[in-house]
């Protein structure tokens, strides 16, 4: 382009005629172009009936149309179309109970208000054949709960069962409507209750003080142990905000593996003396370790005192992930 006057003209300069780059894909660009054809919405369709992650539905949608150029986010279009043509005029709550009766889940529930305007304030639900793994194998229990993924910010609180060939089973999911112990109180004792008078040998959290809280009322005498995954997050992300070095976790963490897998509590006490040693220079990193983990729940999560629960390894809840 060039001003000639009062009027923009354009030059062509034969010397510098070609493109310097590939001519881009149209399709990739424009949404009306690359969006998910009918058949590719019914294989969507029935990906989704089988619990496929939405990155390995577009893969294979690629695989089965190389000029398939859609995007994830297309897809999550698509999947939320596919979902409300599926409820109909459903709400999203009486959908969700539709599925559970038409896969014969177990459910629980709490209502809350009077007359019409009393609503659903918890629900709990569980497969029966899950409850009768439960109470074959309650030896190993593991409880984890998300927070704020969902519309409606309710804790989603599940139990997970471990055979004894080492294979997980989900026990029960519950929707929470807070996270305050009352309502983990509420879910225990539902738990309980199909544990139909079985105890189990050993409880793994996170801590998750309401729920830990609720346990003890729940499930007294119960050995309790803490997820050391979560643990190891925590510490490194406090290490991290205070002396904001990320290195400084690769340089700890061996130190504060020695001091969780002591075997006795003398080999415990020599580690957390060497540990406080060589970070005596960051005394609020050594109070924190103290303060929230070692004083208060090293019998929940160091070798020294675990290895006396039947926990058959379980040290941490990540068979969730």
């Amino acid at each position: 382009m060039r001003k000639d006057g009062e009027d923009w003209i354009v030059v062509t300069d034969m010397k510098r005629a070609s493109h310097n780059h590939e001519i881009g894909n149209y399709n990739q660009w424009h949404t009306s172009a690359s969006k998910l054809n009918e058949k590719e919405l019914q294989t969507v369709e029935l990906l989704m009936r089988n619990n496929m992650m939405p990155k390995h539905m577009l893969d294979h949608l690629k695989k089965e149309n190389p000029n398939n150029s859609s995007s994830i986010r297309q897809l999550y279009n698509a999947q939320r179309k596919i979902l409300k043509r599926q409820m109909g005029d459903l709400t999203a709550m009486q959908y969700l109970m539709k599925l559970l009766m038409e896969r014969k889940y177990i459910t629980w529930w709490q209502k809350e208000g009077d007359g019409d305007s009393r609503v659903l304030s918890q629900l709990m639900f569980a497969h029966p054949e899950c409850v009768e793994l439960l109470n074959l194998f309650p030896y190993v229990l593991l409880m984890d709960a998300t927070y704020k993924t969902n519309r409606y910010y309710m804790p989603l609180v599940q139990v997970i069962g471990v055979t004894s060939t080492g294979q997980n089973f989900h026990i029960a999911f519950a929707f929470l409507k807070d996270e305050k112990k009352e309502s983990f109180v509420w879910f225990l004792k539902e738990v309980r209750r199909i544990l139909q008078g079985v105890k189990p040998g050993v409880i793994i959290t996170d801590r998750e003080l309401a729920a830990m809280n609720a346990l003890e009322d729940v499930f007294p005498g119960i050995p309790h142990m803490l997820c050391r995954r979560h643990i190891n997050e925590n510490v490194e992300v406090y290490l991290r905000k205070l002396t904001g070095k990320k290195s400084f976790w690769f340089t700890f963490k061996k130190r504060w593996s020695s001091i969780i897998n002591a075997q006795t509590e003398t080999e415990y006490m020599e580690k957390v003396k060497l540990m406080e040693a060589a970070w005596h220079r960051v005394p609020a990193f050594i109070q924190y370790i103290h303060d929230t983990w070692l004083t208060p729940y090293r019998h929940k999560f160091v070798s020294a005192w675990t290895k006396e629960i039947k926990h058959f390894g379980a040290e941490t809840t990540n068979r969730y992930e």
